[in-house]
């Protein structure tokens, strides 16, 4: 029986290992932000952490997916993705290895997983598939940056944000057709569901601050909760 256990922004928390330990899960998604944490977590706990799980997917390659977030390009020191200096010891990110290891989305059985979600106009305007978004390995890849708007808001409320950046209350009017997304990026006090005026699924999941993740087991999509 097939069961995929999805983690919204890590932000330096560990207890993603006792998770999986837990569930016994068949796939594990991660959406992205490793690293940034907004709970006093040390730069290199963080980074410790990182190599972990990066480690982990070395050890279950076709059982783990990393997706990339905005603050993990920013952590790389790409000028494009770097809206605020949340990251101060970016020398010694693991640019190299997180290139290699992770993918900006990731796509299956009708669910497209990525850190922030991805527009109809995004699609529209970048050239590239969601196959294509899939394949490209690139961490430079300035297509996947911030889209500065007008006063350089950073929030990044807009259809025309990049799967790094859009905010659900854009996305959610926006959507390409026929496809449940599930993102994170944006904080919940626990995962929640979004449905679009056509039924289109939308799952928001940056909600471990509160220990509660998404299980899908049989396309049956269950919000769990981890006491932390």
């Amino acid at each position: 029986m097939k069961k995929i256990l999805v983690f919204g922004d890590i932000h330096g928390r560990s207890f993603w290992k006792e998770v999986i330990m837990a569930e016994q899960p068949t796939l594990t998604i991660f959406l992205g932000d490793y690293v940034v944490s907004r709970e006093n977590v040390s730069e290199e706990a963080q980074l410790e952490n990182l190599a972990d799980i990066l480690q982990y997917k070395e050890e279950h390659a076709d059982e783990v997916i990393l997706l990339r977030g905005n603050h993990d390009t920013e952590a790389a020191g790409y000028r494009w993705a770097e809206c605020y200096p949340d990251f101060e010891s970016k020398e010694l990110f693991p640019t190299k290895r997180f290139e290699q290891l992770t993918q900006w989305m990731h796509q299956q059985d009708g669910i497209l997983f990525s850190h922030a979600g991805v527009s109809r106009t995004f699609l529209a305007d970048c050239g590239m598939t969601i196959e294509d978004m899939e394949r490209s390995a690139d961490l430079n890849d300035p297509r996947f940056g911030f889209t500065p708007l007008d006063g350089y808001d950073t929030y990044g409320n807009s259809i025309t944000q990049t799967p790094l950046w859009i905010r659900p209350d854009a996305l959610i009017t926006d959507m390409p057709q026929g496809l449940t997304q599930v993102v994170g990026h944006t904080t919940q006090s626990q995962v929640t569901m979004m449905e679009d005026e056509q039924g289109n699924e939308l799952w928001l999941c940056d909600a471990l601050r509160k220990g509660s993740y998404l299980c899908i087991e049989e396309a049956e999509f269950v919000v769990k909760e981890w006491v932390v």
